[in-house]
């Protein structure tokens, strides 16, 4: 049901008619910092926050942004004799559409989108265990993703914070939500 009742705020969004405005705006984001909170099951049976460290490219025109970020996630648990080791990395794609933006003759502006993602996520598992090794390694599952972002520019310098629910059978709980705080660059071209 949520899914189906975001579908189809998007597809309301989509049919609407926009104004162009009588200047195209086009941006490259580069944005190297990226944090990402995702609530989540852990090793330990629990669920709480965790951190991923990410990166990521965006490619604005007018009302429509394509962007690419690859998020990981190491953590490691055990002592000398034995330890556990768990690495998370995925890589997602994803298409925005401007809902609405405030824009000011000062060079900066703020934006909000509607977004929907898709990527694979991979996770590795390395135990030791008294001197052996022995690495597991999942296949590389789909992940489908849809939220929203806030987008601000000034002057050459982009601030982002995006609200997401990730979806794939490889994320435990399988829809996890996340909340990324994005810091970079934007070249107006």
């Amino acid at each position: 049901m949520n899914k189906f009742f975001v579908f189809l705020s998007l597809g309301i969004l989509l049919a609407q008619p926009r104004l162009e405005a009588a200047e195209s705006q086009s941006y490259i984001d580069l944005m190297p910092l990226q944090l990402q909170y995702r609530y989540e099951d852990h090793n330990d049976q629990t669920r709480s926050t965790r951190l991923y460290s990410s990166w990521g490219l965006a490619y604005q025109f007018n009302w429509l942004r394509l962007g690419f970020e690859k998020n990981s996630y190491s953590s490691q648990t055990g002592n000398a004799s034995s330890s556990v080791e768990e690495k998370i990395s995925d890589f997602n794609l994803s298409a925005g559409y401007q809902i609405y933006e405030i824009h000011n003759q000062l060079n900066y502006s703020l934006s909000f989108w509607g977004v929907l993602g898709y990527g694979q996520t991979e996770t590795q598992v390395q135990t030791k265990l008294l001197g052996v090794t022995t690495e597991q390694k999942s296949n590389p599952e789909p992940v489908l993703a849809y939220g929203l972002s806030a987008v601000g520019r000034i002057q050459y310098f982009l601030i982002e914070l995006e609200g997401k629910i990730l979806n794939s059978q490889d994320m435990s709980p399988q829809e996890v939500p996340t909340m990324t705080i994005k810091i970079g660059l934007t070249l107006k071209l």
